[in-house]
């Protein structure tokens, strides 16, 4: 299922899917921010409080992490397993640092649910495990679009009844959303209904384990919490609510970190709890005492969730005593990469060892790497060319050894746009090595069919759910001026007059060589690696829209649009541009999507000199051709030609040996042209009057 070229992305979306009892399906809504999609079970009982059980002051848990992999970046570390219990158990016991940050008026509420995590010691067989289990399997990359997650449970599973099951996956799809962070079936306290056993699943995406309390949050759900604003993943109203009396109301999800007090809903004294672990801020920080009493009373009286936790159980899974390491020889293997799967030359490949029973030594030779050869457990390597180069990691320790080789595939290294700041796709080499970005959507690809000038243009079809984007290569900002400048772009789209659809173009900056999912999709992250350049979530159908046709589209040079966004004037540095077309439900509405000539403008080289020496286009005036005069010191090699009409649109863009000779522009509007032929520094100018 995964579409490859030179390039490409699969969706890492963290997800998970606890399935418990009967149960409704509520799904994200349409939204560009990270959502965690829930599946609610609507029980009369989940609003009150049962007599506790004889419960231990702090429950231990057995769970053991599933890492379903392909050997790439999914392919995590012990470490990073690690790294998550340290957090999920810190937040699960109150002592996480953070919760100095708590505001004032919510200290007095906080709650301590006084749960431990354990990694299993024993696994279903009764032999020695760490807890952690690798699968090398072709379902991280979800299920092909059906969002049928519960294959995991039938597939993978240990006994659900004994162990928390926790899958860590490269990305699981949606047939809702593909901005899904997580999905869970909330239990009640009690229920009489049985659930099916290949139900009850619990997945996580490999970049968001360790990230913003993601795990901590969704183990909230497993528990039986919902969001401070009631069901589903939005909201919309200050009526419903999460059914826990000491957590205000709030009108819907908070992102980023709002100052305090942040008010939604009118008569909340003191506004959102937007710090609490069940909303989808990056300060979360704490649950309340009365979440803690509902989680657990879930834990003590739920009986899908009330034996996990006895004594039998612990010393079955091996999780009442601290046991040896297993006496095992290790087995070698490794994750590299990033999300986009975009390895360049010359740039930093990142590798870590993903190795089970616990070596002690690390040997790595990395074919035609710098270094060539590493004893870390997590080194990084520059390949200075491109091609597939093997990798080869041994292992060993007290019991024995192991060896594991991968051939790594390095692309081209990174391009920057020259002075003259535009992506034509004229040049097929150049085009073909743009990031894509593919989210089981279908790919763009340089078309000859139709352009806003010049003889092509970045198409896709538009109609295939989910995402489809691809980015440019590296533009300077160094090279233009601090204020005023733009971003424009050709576009035409054509759509039928009947038909749903909810889609739309997000068009974001990201920096070069940061391929990881929230730098990619700019989600929100306040660490601000990326960002759209619109105020909203993105540019609609509507307002792309060129053309209506129930046939495909191919316009011809009237059905364009030219798009012009503002660059922030505190972006400075090289930025890559991206553009996101994003298809919510399945649609045969869209009928082409063509892009063309994107570019930024304010250019402001230091060291180009404007001159007035001869340059002509002739004939003048012309109605269909015209040719350059060009002076002949002028290198060709080093030269670029464009026209724009007196809108300042680029109309004509031509490099090197595509100057010379007669250019056709009997496909444009009578009106006067400007010409610029630029060549290393040097601009020379011409109007040209086109009449028919």
């Amino acid at each position: 299922m995964r579409n490859i070229k030179i390039s490409s992305v699969l969706p890492i979306i963290l997800t998970f899917l606890l399935h418990l009892f009967e149960t409704t399906s509520v799904l994200a809504q349409i939204s560009w921010n990270k959502t965690c999609g829930v599946e609610y079970l609507h029980s009369e009982e989940t609003n009150r409080y049962a007599e506790w059980a004889a419960v231990p002051d702090t429950i231990i848990i057995p769970v053991v992490f599933h890492i379903l992999t392909q050997g790439g970046v999914e392919n995590i570390s012990k470490e990073q397993v690690l790294d998550a219990l340290r957090i999920l158990n810190e937040d699960f016991s109150n002592r996480n640092p953070d919760t100095l940050d708590i505001p004032i008026p919510f200290q007095n509420v906080r709650g301590n649910p006084k749960i431990e995590f354990r990694l299993a010691r024993i696994d279903p067989k009764g032999n020695c495990t760490d807890g952690i289990d690798r699968i090398y399997t072709p379902y991280t990359y979800g299920t092909g679009g059906t969002g049928n997650i519960y294959e995991f449970q039938k597939l993978f599973d240990w006994d659900h009844m004994k162990y928390y099951n926790i899958f860590v996956v490269n990305w699981l799809d949606s047939p809702n959303n593909f901005m899904l962070v997580g999905g869970a079936h909330i239990p009640s306290i009690t229920s009489i209904v049985t659930v099916p056993e290949n139900r009850d699943v619990f997945g996580i995406c490999y970049h968001d384990l360790n990230e913003n309390r993601t795990i901590t949050h969704e183990m909230g759900h497993f528990t039986g919490l919902l969001h401070p604003w009631g069901e589903g993943d939005i909201g919309n109203n200050c009526i419903e609510d999460d059914d826990i009396s000491d957590t205000p109301k709030q009108s819907g999800p908070n992102y980023y970190c709002p100052s305090f007090p942040h008010i939604s809903c009118e008569n909340v004294t003191n506004g959102d709890m937007f710090n609490n672990f069940m909303d989808y801020t990056e300060c979360t920080n704490m649950f309340t005492a009365g979440q803690v009493n509902h989680m657990r009373s879930v834990l003590t009286i739920n009986p899908w969730r009330n034996v996990h936790w006895t004594s039998e159980n612990n010393q079955l899974t091996g999780v009442n005593n601290d046991l040896p390491k297993c006496n095992l020889p290790p087995i070698a293997d490794f994750g590299y990469g990033n999300f986009a799967n975009w390895l360049a030359a010359e740039s930093k490949v990142s590798f870590n060892e993903a190795c089970s029973w616990d070596p002690d030594s690390f040997f790595w030779q990395f074919e035609g790497g710098i270094p060539a050869i590493s004893a870390e457990k997590f080194p990084q390597v520059i390949f200075p060319d491109t091609g597939f180069h093997r990798i080869t990691l041994r292992v060993s320790n007290t019991f024995g050894s192991d060896t594991i080789s991968k051939n790594v595939y390095i692309s081209q290294k990174e391009k920057h746009y020259d002075e003259y700041m535009t992506e034509s796709f004229e040049n097929h080499e150049e085009t073909k090595n743009l990031v894509n970005v593919n989210f089981l959507g279908s790919s763009w690809a340089s078309t000859d069919k139709a352009s806003k000038s010049g003889a092509k243009s970045f198409y896709n079809s538009g109609n295939s759910q989910y995402l489809s984007g691809f980015f440019t290569h590296i533009f300077d900002l160094g090279n233009t001026s601090v204020s005023g400048r733009k971003l424009v772009f050709d576009i035409a789209l054509g759509m039928s007059a009947s038909g749903n659809e909810a889609a739309g173009l997000r068009v974001l900056w990201k920096r070069p060589f940061d391929f990881e999912r929230s730098e990619l999709l700019a989600t929100n992250n306040s660490k601000v690696k990326s960002k759209p350049l619109h105020t909203e979530d993105a540019l609609t159908s509507e307002t792309l829209k060129t053309a209506t046709t129930n046939t495909t589209f191919i316009p011809n040079v009237n059905q364009w649009k030219t798009i012009t966004l503002s660059i922030p004037d505190t972006l400075t540095g090289e930025i890559q541009v991206g553009f996101l077309w994003a298809n919510f439900i399945p649609t045969s509405k869209f009928k082409g999507l063509y892009i063309d000539n994107i570019r930024i403008t304010g250019t402001t080289k230091v060291n180009e000199v404007e001159t007035s020496r001869p340059f002509l286009a002739f004939p003048n005036p012309t109605s269909d051709y015209f040719s350059l005069d060009i002076p002949a010191d002028i290198s060709l090699a080093h030269a670029a030609m464009e026209m724009y009409d007196l809108y300042g649109r680029l109309v004509i863009s031509k490099k090197g040996v595509e100057i010379l000779g007669a250019q056709d522009i009997s496909s444009l509007t009578n009106g006067i042209y400007i010409i610029e032929l630029r060549e290393n520094g040097r601009i020379f100018r011409s109007k040209l009057l086109l009449t028919k």
